[in-house]
C-alpha cells in the first residue's frame, strides 16, 4: 500500500533531519507535513484509508518511534515530546534546541543529539533532565556528535562527528 498524502498536505522535510519514520514493526509510517502548519501525520500501512493527522503535533519536526510502535517522540521548537498514536495528550520530555537524531530503546530511554545541550544525551522515556552521553571531544577538534544510531545486539553507538561545517567535515565513529 503506497503513502497518500492527504489532500492538500506536502512533505516536509530539512535537509540535515528525517521527516519520515516507519514503526519498527513495519506497518505504520509517520511523516511531517505542511499544510497552513507542519505537524504529524499517521499511515498505517496495512489499511486502505490515507494517512491522517497526529493530534497535538503541531510545528513537529524529526519523528521517531518507541520500541513497541505505540508511541511517537518529536522535537517542536526547543522541547522533545512524545504522542500516544492511540490517542491522548502529548507529554514533555525535556529541551532540546535543535535536536539532531533521535533513537529510542528497549530500556525506556532516548538517545537523541541536540545543539543545545549539545552533544549526544539520554532522558527517560517519561522525561526529565537530559544526561550527556557523547559530547563533541575539543581538544581532537570535534565541533558535533549527533545522530544516533544504537548498534544491534550491542552497546554501541554510531554517531556522527563533526569537525568542520560542512559534508566534508563529517564521519562516522562508534562509541561503546
Amino acid at each position: 500500500i503506497p503513502v497518500s498524502m492527504p489532500k492538500g498536505v506536502t512533505l516536509t522535510y530539512h535537509t540535515e533531519t528525517p521527516g519520515v519514520a516507519i514503526s519498527p514493526q513495519g506497518r505504520r509510517v509517520v511523516f511531517v507535513g505542511s499544510s497552513q502548519g507542519r505537524r504529524l501525520y499517521l499511515q498505517n500501512l496495512d489499511e486502505a484509508e490515507g494517512a491522517a493527522p497526529l493530534p497535538g503535533t503541531d510545528e513537529a519536526r524529526n519523528p521517531f518511534f518507541s520500541p513497541d510502535g505505540r508511541w511517537v517522540g518529536f522535537a517542536t521548537g526547543r522541547m522533545l515530546m512524545k504522542v500516544p498514536l492511540a490517542g491522548g495528550p502529548r507529554k514533555d520530555l525535556c529541551m532540546s534546541e535543535q535536536l539532531m537524531g533521535a533513537a529510542w530503546q528497549e530500556d525506556g530511554t532516548i538517545l537523541f543529539g541536540s545543539w543545545m545541550p549539545f552533544g549526544i544525551h539520554r532522558v527517560a522515556e517519561d522525561g526529565g533532565a537530559p544526561r550527556p552521553v557523547a559530547v563533541p571531544d575539543r581538544e581532537a577538534g570535534e565541533l558535533l556528535r549527533a545522530f544516533p544510531v544504537p548498534l544491534p545486539d550491542s552497546d554501541g553507538l554510531l554517531l556522527v562527528v563533526a569537525r568542520a561545517m560542512g559534508p566534508a567535515g563529517r564521519s562516522l565513529a562508534v562509541l561503546s
